[in-house]
């Protein structure tokens, strides 16, 4: 077992692992979770080690009260001030875009982001098995101006009790543009290069925070977060991450589903690159 690495020794400020839905953020996460603390893949099933920003839990632990639409869009700006110096961790998963909540900016501008990106045509059927929904489903949601990212409040006074809520996330291309956009320091991570070579994309990502690569360490974690070794796991011990609202595993079928374009349309196919083929272009896709 390999000692717990802390990321605040080598920076203070506020990490984010930055994307669009099912770009592949949770094996990125998991990898970094695994390379960091030493975790197997069984514990991350239910311990993820590196939290979410737009998670209740996360908010609880930052500010000491529960997270609410109204607390969550009162205090959003003090929240994540405080949140890489708070026993939560510097370093964050999110799926929001870099832009503002009632005027607030959703992030500050000198956090270190890890943008990572795949292929829309391919997010499209993991999306949409993800959801429990038609692949026209999430095609319209992935180009849809006004898409909303679904989230958990708290009830107060039910402790573990949620209901379902929702904060911005807007469409593909806005939301890829935003954090291309990120003024402070970034690293761009295609979900294809890492799927071809995971051990060099995951090296870039360990350097751009600032740490030499433990070749040992760097075994481990990759062992651990292979896609047979995930599924297995998942099926062995559940996955906490997986949509409770659908039968569909999260690892296993949704990482390698066939691309959207087999199952749409050529009158869709069009429409969808129209809409996001400039942007597609410019990241190689």
């Amino acid at each position: 077992m390999h000692r717990p690495i802390s990321v605040k020794a080598f920076m203070k400020q506020l990490i984010l692992l930055a994307s669009f839905p099912k770009s592949g953020n949770t094996w990125v996460r998991l990898f970094l979770s695994s390379y960091l603390s030493g975790a197997t893949s069984e514990v991350l099933m239910q311990d993820m080690k590196i939290g979410m920003v737009e998670r209740a839990v996360t908010f609880r632990t930052v500010m000491g009260m529960p997270f609410t639409h109204e607390t969550s869009t009162g205090l959003w700006g003090d929240y994540v001030t405080k949140l890489p110096d708070s026993m939560a961790g510097n370093i964050q998963k999110t799926h929001l875009p870099r832009t503002t909540m009632q005027g607030t900016p959703l992030f500050p501008g000198d956090a270190r982001v890890i943008h990572i990106v795949r292929n829309p045509f391919d997010i499209v059927p993991s999306l949409a098995r993800h959801n429990g929904r038609s692949i026209d489903d999430a095609v319209l949601s992935m180009v849809d101006p006004q898409s909303m990212l679904k989230v958990q409040y708290d009830i107060p006074g039910q402790p573990g009790n949620f209901e379902e809520g929702s904060m911005p996330l807007g469409d593909w291309a806005s939301h890829t543009l935003s954090w291309q956009r990120h003024p402070g320091e970034k690293l761009l991570l295609r979900y294809e290069d890492l799927k071809k070579d995971a051990e060099a994309g995951f090296t870039k990502l360990l350097e751009f925070l600032g740490m030499q690569v433990d070749e040992n360490r760097m075994k481990f974690a990759l062992e651990q977060t292979e896609l047979s070794t995930l599924t297995a796991n998942e099926a062995k011990v559940g996955f906490i991450e997986r949509n409770r609202n659908t039968s569909a595993p999260f690892f296993g079928g949704s990482l390698t589903a066939p691309s959207a374009e087999s199952q749409m349309s050529d009158t869709q196919k069009a429409a969808f690159r129209s809409s996001l083929g400039e942007l597609m272009d410019a990241l190689g896709y």
